[in-house]
């Protein structure tokens, strides 16, 4: 495992894809499994939660493809189908997928997936959002929730993790503001993916991420869920 605490513009760069590919050698994914942290003490924060094993009945998964903001999302619903198929859950979607209901499921859920619109704001960072039926979810209200005990969030957003090229170092995007609020451990992209991609990563992902006891661990999903995604797009 590698936790790169980047600064400038190096926050800038898919670090964890560092490779000669010319060449045909093994990435730097091949050989270790990457993360990233805004500051230590973000990561020595996490690091010191409680980080036991939980059920699926702690998960909660929301989607929303039809919000007034950007184009429809038809990737959801599938995308949807395939987190509640692997971990037996009754999902959010559509209708229900609104800004209190969202609250409401993380004042007693520690687990997430979020599918919809992400919508970066370079200008005020804090009024960043996620596009849910009814408006957006905004970084300002989810960095002052008070859920307890928040454990893993897979934002399935375009740019999520993309910082300001004018100035990184002062740059809160989405996963940021999630680990912020509490998160020990979240997943974002740096671009937009495509939409079947996305579906191959995220059924590898949850397919390992509940052992034979029915828990669930994150850790062990990213390990190998999500070398075993990239591989299999790489096959296509």
């Amino acid at each position: 495992r590698i936790w790169w605490c980047p600064t400038a513009e190096f926050t800038l760069l898919p670090l964890h894809a560092a490779g000669a590919y010319e060449k045909k050698r093994d990435s730097l994914s091949h050989i270790y499994i990457s993360s990233y942290t805004p500051t230590l003490a973000t990561l020595v924060r996490a690091r010191k939660q409680d980080s036991r094993d939980a059920s699926p009945q702690r998960f909660v998964a929301i989607g929303q493809g039809n919000s007034d903001v950007g184009k429809p999302l038809e990737c959801v619903a599938p995308e949807l189908a395939i987190v509640t198929r692997r971990l037996t859950l009754v999902a959010m979607s559509l209708g229900n997928a609104t800004v209190k209901g969202a609250f409401d499921a993380l004042n007693h859920k520690q687990w997430l997936h979020l599918a919809c619109h992400g919508m970066p704001n370079r200008q005020q960072p804090f009024e960043s959002s996620f596009a849910m039926r009814d408006g957006p979810l905004m970084i300002k209200d989810i960095i002052r929730s008070n859920w307890q005990n928040p454990q893993f969030a897979f934002l399935s957003a375009c740019h999520t993790t993309v910082g300001d090229e004018e100035s990184p170092d002062e740059s809160i995007h989405l996963a940021v503001a999630m680990q912020f609020s509490g998160f020990r451990s979240v997943i974002g992209s740096m671009w937009s993916v495509d939409d079947k991609i996305v579906q191959e990563v995220v059924s590898a992902f949850y397919e390992n991420m509940v052992d034979d006891p029915g828990r669930l661990g994150c850790t062990r999903a990213a390990m190998d869920g999500v070398a075993e995604g990239c591989e299999e797009v790489a096959r296509q």
